[in-house]
């Protein structure tokens, strides 16, 4: 098994005052590092994950009082980042915590297995016979999530069909290839069911579970549209080849600059001139907020050929053949200066 050595148990024992403070009361500071490190260290995917953003995940976990055992949550890279990921066991541990809800449940229903769910005169009602012996991810129909009310004595319950949960996972999971899509894919569809009968939870004013809601979303796309966002060079092919008329909405200027514009699956528009140097590209990477955008910015600009972008690649490529490598380097260091 090949070993990941980018955090040791002396660069998480240097940082205990930090996670003491961070983690819940009940949850003991030691076996969060010890199992934090074993975490990183058995995972040779995260070789290639900077440091600091291992240490921003693992504190991430910290603020949600998570395990990092695979089960209550996970850290996974993400390009060269280490990303952390709540599991669907975390998130029913944060809301157990509150003592405010019974366990309730978390099921698969599959094809030929009495279901029902409806409501009747207020009253949610639900009705499951599963069979112990369906395992086959062809034969799943949907997923339903519940729990029980101590104060209200009412019933939240939550089902999502099998073509939303896809939904969910093709159009707005930043990982889709991910393990709980794929190998574990019960999880994938469990945790959707769960995420979203966590939104029906009176729990607004609880820090924890709003944290670990935060961090997941981190994994999806919440703000995507369709159609998907162009990457540099389409942008620019369609800029040259748009007709000017008086219906274009390009802005025709005495001295025309011609410029990419690169909308991002948050929503967001940049407008990049084509004629922009490399320090004016790091520049503007700081002009985003979250590793992710930044990530994917990063991904459209290394789309561009020389071209397309000439003085970009005039500035990088003559002095350094490697440039998009170092560029990525280099980007990784701001974005981890940013959010560290």
């Amino acid at each position: 098994m090949s070993i990941s050595l980018q955090v040791s148990q002396k660069d998480l024992n240097t940082r205990k005052d930090i996670y003491l403070n961070l983690l819940p009361k009940n949850v003991s500071v030691d076996k969060f590092i010890g199992t934090a490190v074993s975490a990183v260290a058995t995972n040779s995917d995260l070789s290639r994950c900077s440091q600091n953003s291992i240490l921003i995940a693992i504190n991430k976990a910290a603020q949600d009082g998570l395990m990092i055992d695979g089960k209550q949550a996970v850290i996974v890279p993400f390009g060269n980042s280490a990303t952390y990921m709540p599991m669907l066991a975390g998130l029913r541990l944060i809301v157990d915590d509150t003592k405010r809800f019974t366990i309730g449940k978390v099921a698969i229903v599959y094809e030929g297995e009495p279901f029902e769910h409806y409501v009747d005169n207020g009253d949610v009602i639900l009705k499951h016979m599963p069979n112990s012996e369906n395992t086959d991810q062809d034969k799943a129909i949907g997923a339903y999530a519940y729990v029980k009310d101590k104060e209200t004595n009412e019933l939240i319950c939550e089902y999502m069909n099998k073509e939303t949960i896809l939904k969910i996972k093709n159009d707005y999971s930043k990982k889709p290839e991910a393990a709980m899509w794929t190998i574990r894919w019960t999880e994938g569809y469990k945790k959707t069911v769960y995420r979203q009968l966590a939104k029906q939870l009176p729990l607004a004013n609880n820090d924890r579970f709003q944290s670990a809601i935060n961090h997941d979303n981190e994994n999806y796309d919440l703000n995507n549209v369709t159609p998907q966002p162009k990457s540099a060079k389409e942008a620019v092919k369609e800029l040259l080849t748009k007709p000017t008329t008086k219906e274009s909405s390009v802005v025709q200027k005495e001295e025309p600059e011609l410029e990419i514009p690169i909308k991002f699956s948050d929503g967001k528009t940049l407008i990049f001139p084509l004629e922009i140097n490399a320090q004016q590209l790091i520049d503007l990477t700081q002009t985003y907020h979250t590793r992710e955008q930044e990530e994917g910015m990063l991904t459209d600009f290394l789309t561009a050929n020389k071209g397309i972008m000439p003085k970009l690649w005039d500035d990088m490529y003559k002095e350094n053949p490697n440039w998009t490598e170092q560029l990525k380097s280099n980007l990784t260091i701001i974005m981890e200066n940013n959010h560290a």
